[in-house]
């Protein structure tokens, strides 16, 4: 709760003052110097160090002999109203938004004190850093460095929302009757040079018989402004879920729809709205699987591929699925990878009702968390300047590719992450259990009267040359295989009339083998691949062309229904295929090769 209050408030202050704080800066630069941001490293949380931001407030006047004066030479009239009025603070909002300050808490002090804490002093660092703090509202710099370290370990011991809630009430108005601004004899806070002494712990209490309604007033105000941003939001619908009318220039693009995460918005529209044809994946199935084609226009689709999904996460959406509207048709786009073992869960998907929260929880938080306030403004201004959207409403996300596109050098990088994550013996973990997974979702469609087709991705020849050099070939056919007996058995034990299909469109054929553009060449362009690890939209309609008995127009060698009947005549079909794309195809070879005998250079030795 304090993290949500502290994004909020600093971010909903940086958003009113930004006029004020651009005015600010230019008076600073005129009238102290440049840089107009003071920044110096202070320990934060359990004394790692971050760099605070804060407005200078000293010049940088110097003697004859170039060092710079005392502070109080330095401080001018100018800088002490900065210091007084705390206007020196408001950059550190932008630490607050970082994360690496509160707006309540101990102050953060110099790096060069952290060896002459005492141990009890030291606790200070128990809690994020604040820009304001319990020391701050009983005294200020009038208060001695041990006075000030016992308050910060009570507030570490006692704190609590409310607490910091009447902490930032008097905190202005300590500001506003400028009190304890200056420490006494000194313009500014002496430094601290250690103390042996034991820090008392004084009895704190902050009273005042106005304060009790001055909090009240500020959550009442703290609570209609939390309103009015979730209003706002509610208007804009930067994620497209309110379904309010659209206003060209202002919201029609939703250029910010996934800023929250693909899984959640996935996970709302699975539960707002009932399709008819479900389509689950990764990264591939969203840049290639477009709901609007021709092939499932006809249909009410919608494509809840999440990047880097793994299995435990496809059997999640699909439990999902069923449990909240069972879709009649789903198509499961499988990646050798969803198998691994060490495939993490996207970075989202426990915030998603996928992972169980609740919906009214993840509908308040399209709503009412920071990140989307901030995101119903940035997609303001991205219409406003006529930016377009890429992730559509459907699910699909729509690759522009740039002017400049290399497909040679994105394929490239493709190919080096690949080598660079599964190179090493052993890196590829395979895990049964995740096909086990898949056969019990399996399972559970089929007997629900769902039709499932499942699919494996059609990687580029150049990818699963790549896997035969890593030695993972052997792996990838036993998988298929594995796949194969799981569907032949849910197909044998079902109890519902439909069935699962299982299609394989990777391999060695007319489509996977299309030749990648030398590097450098701008013009020619791949039909069927943005790289050699995705496929286009293109590719995407002839295969569900083949898989939904539409009038396809591929080549025959292009997509095989696997069964356990067909899988070994299949399997030796490729591998005499494979044959003629490495005769093809010398260089692409060589270039695999090369890359692997890097990767296994930079190996340590064990």
């Amino acid at each position: 709760m304090k993290r949500t209050f502290d994004l909020l408030v600093a971010a909903c202050l940086l958003l009113l003052m930004s006029p004020f704080i651009m005015v600010l800066s230019i008076a600073v630069a005129l009238l102290l110097g440049r840089p107009v941001f003071f920044r110096q490293e202070r320990p934060g949380l359990h004394g790692k160090t971050f760099k605070i931001i804060k407005f200078r407030t000293m010049t940088d006047r110097r003697d004859r002999h170039g060092r710079l004066l005392p502070d109080a030479y330095r401080l001018t009239g100018f800088g002490n109203f900065l210091r007084a009025s705390s206007l020196d603070e408001l950059p550190e909002l932008i630490n607050v938004l970082r994360g690496e300050m509160s707006l309540v808490g101990p102050r953060p002090l110099l790096v060069e004190y952290l060896p002459r804490y005492s141990p009890e002093q030291a606790r200070r660092h128990e809690v994020t850093p604040g820009i304001t703090g319990l020391a701050q509202v009983k005294g200020r710099n009038a208060l001695d460095w041990e006075d000030r370290f016992a308050l910060d370990v009570w507030y570490v011991d006692h704190r609590t929302f409310w607490l910091d809630i009447r902490i930032l009430c008097l905190t202005f108005y300590k500001v506003f009757i400028r009190e304890g601004i200056n420490p006494a004899g000194h313009m500014t806070m002496p430094k601290f040079r250690g103390s042996q002494a034991p820090a008392p712990s004084p009895p704190l209490m902050i009273s005042g018989s106005r304060l009790p309604r001055l909090a009240l007033r500020v959550a009442v105000l703290g609570g209609l402004l939390e309103l009015g941003i979730a209003g706002f939001v509610f208007v804009v619908d930067p994620y497209g879920i309110s379904h309010l009318p659209e206003i060209r220039d202002f919201n029609a693009e939703k250029t910010h729809r996934l800023s929250i995460g693909a899984s959640a918005e996935h996970s709302l529209r699975l539960w707002l709205t009932d399709y008819d044809t479900l389509i689950l994946g990764g990264s591939r199935a969203r840049v290639g699987l477009d709901p609007a084609g021709p092939s499932l226009n006809r249909l009410k689709a919608y494509n809840a591929a999440v990047p880097r999904a793994s299995m435990v996460e496809l059997y999640d959406i699909g439990m999902f699925a069923l449990a909240h509207d069972t879709p009649r048709r789903v198509i499961v786009n499988l990646d050798f990878s969803m198998f691994e073992a060490d495939q993490k869960e996207t970075q989202d998907f426990p915030e998603s009702g996928f992972a169980g929260v609740p919906m009214p929880i993840v509908y308040a938080r399209s709503l009412f968390s920071p990140e989307s306030f901030i995101d119903a403004l940035r997609t303001v201004h991205a219409n406003s300047i006529g930016f377009r959207e890429t992730d559509k409403e459907d699910g699909f996300h729509q690759i522009t590719l740039a002017h400049n596109y290399s497909y040679r050098q994105v394929s490239d990088q493709k190919l080096n992450r690949l080598m660079a994550e599964f190179s090493s013996p052993g890196s590829f973990d395979y895990d049964l259990t995740r096909i086990g997974l898949l056969r019990d979702l399996l399972d559970r469609l089929t007997a629900a009267g769902v039709d499932v087709t499942l699919f494996i991705s059609p990687i580029h020849a150049r990818q699963m040359e790549a896997l035969r050099a890593m030695g993972l070939l052997p792996v990838y056919d036993r998988w298929r295989m594995d796949l194969t007996y799981a569907v032949d058995q849910v197909n044998a034990f079902k109890t519902a009339t439909s069935e699962v299909k299982l299609w394989d469109f990777s391999g060695y054929n007319s489509i996977t083998m299309e030749d990648i553009p030398d590097p450098g060449d701008r013009h020619q362009a791949m039909r069927w691949y943005w790289n050699s690890a995705r496929y286009t939209p293109a590719l995407g309609e002839l295969m569900l062309d083949r898989m939904l008995g539409e009038a396809y127009s591929g080549p025959s060698d292009f997509g095989v229904s696997l069964t356990g009947s067909n899988l070994g005549s299949v399997l030796d079909q490729q591998r005499k295929r494979r044959v003629i794309y490495v005769a093809l195809h010398p260089e692409e070879i060589a270039k695999i090769w090369k890359y692997l005998i890097f990767f296994k250079m930079r190996e340590p030795n064990t």
